[in-house]
């Protein structure tokens, strides 16, 4: 969506990583949910205040695109993106 830009910065750790130093795929999942929890706190006064209004914040999909990789003690910068928003039903 045009106009839409967030991202936070995540360390690397060498938990998330294999032999080489390279991030695991999986990795990658867990840290677009840390954006997304960092993006609700920053926009939406976190996850609990839209549940307190009656609002559900859910992730029906995930797509995760591999540009480059992420190394051990490094820093990646996750950013959440939306392509929709909706009323639970």
């Amino acid at each position: 969506m045009d106009g839409y830009t967030f991202s936070t910065t995540v360390r690397v750790r060498f938990a998330d990583t294999d032999a080489q130093g390279i991030a695991h795929n999986a990795s990658y999942l867990v840290w677009y949910e840390v954006a997304r929890v960092e993006y609700l706190r920053a926009y939406a006064g976190g996850y609990q205040s839209l549940r307190d209004h009656g609002i559900e914040a859910l992730v029906l999909e995930s797509h995760c695109r591999y540009v480059v990789p992420g190394f051990s003690f490094g820093f990646f910068f996750a950013g959440p993106s939306r392509t929709s928003f909706g009323r639970a039903r």
